[in-house]
């Protein structure tokens, strides 16, 4: 399913301006807008699960994973870059506040349970924090500022079935985890329905994480030599003694749609 906008609705569209067109995951669900469309304005936050089961991968990777998918829209600038977040996303919801900020929270499995995160847009979109609340299910209230908004979530794992209210989402004095997340770069193929992917990250030197250099989330790729600009990494020394790892994934979205792609001989490039 793809998702775009005229006149301030979500409509099935038949060109090609899709949101979730070439994000590279096969199935698109579940997803959450917010923002504001008035005459001559519009500005759109839109979150989505992502969901891929062909996946090939360094170590430490799953084999079929959901992922929190993120992208923002300017009447000025268009769709953003999209965004990736989370690990085994079961839910996801997004709202803002009257001062224009936003939040997103999800709940993705941990162990035997669930564990509720979000990102709130002062630290977007490089920080997750995760929140005391633990339900399968949420809902991010909207409020006058981001200390009024809270995630509303609910646990129905056991019995009694509870609701419970997070923390506030400000990011203030409270106790929260606060986690940096996957750091990468991902590049996808599309011809037709074939989606083709490859991403790069998890660089660490001696258990320290490091960076990307930074890209704006408005910034349109327009050739080769832009596109390798942004795969690279912040500068780092290594010696003899050094420990650098990083991680590879690759895949498709559905052989059957890269099996028609691809005539005999053809490759990715």
């Amino acid at each position: 399913m793809y998702w775009d906008f005229t006149n301030g609705v979500i409509v099935i569209s038949p060109v090609d301006k899709y949101v979730s067109k070439g994000s590279g995951y096969s199935k698109n669900y579940s997803p959450s807008i917010t923002g504001r469309m008035v005459v001559s304005s519009e500005e759109i936050k839109l979150v989505w699960i992502g969901y891929r089961e062909n996946v090939a991968s360094g170590p430490g990777m799953q084999q079929g994973e959901t992922k929190v998918l993120f992208k923002s829209r300017t009447n000025s600038s268009g769709w953003s870059s999209l965004y990736v977040y989370g690990d085994n996303v079961q839910s996801v919801n997004i709202n803002k506040s009257d001062d224009e900020k936003f939040a997103f929270a999800w709940s993705q499995i941990s162990g035997s349970s669930f564990v509720n995160k979000y990102v709130r847009s002062e630290e977007y979109p490089t920080t997750i924090r995760t929140l005391t609340t633990t339900g399968e299910d949420l809902q991010v209230n909207n409020g006058s500022i981001l200390s009024n908004m809270f995630a509303n979530s609910f646990q129905s794992e056991t019995t009694p079935y509870s609701f419970s209210l997070s923390e506030n989402l400000s990011g203030g004095i409270n106790k929260q985890t606060v986690a940096a997340i996957f750091k990468g770069r991902e590049g996808v193929v599309a011809k037709d329905s074939a989606q083709f992917y490859f991403a790069v990250g998890d660089i660490t030197l001696n258990a320290e994480n490091i960076d990307f250099i930074e890209i704006d989330d408005t910034v349109n790729i327009t050739s080769r030599q832009m596109l390798n600009s942004y795969l690279i990494s912040q500068p780092f020394t290594v010696n003899d003694n050094s420990t650098l790892t990083y991680g590879v994934q690759y895949g498709i979205t559905d052989s059957s749609f890269a099996v028609d792609a691809l005539s005999d001989g053809s490759t990715i490039n």
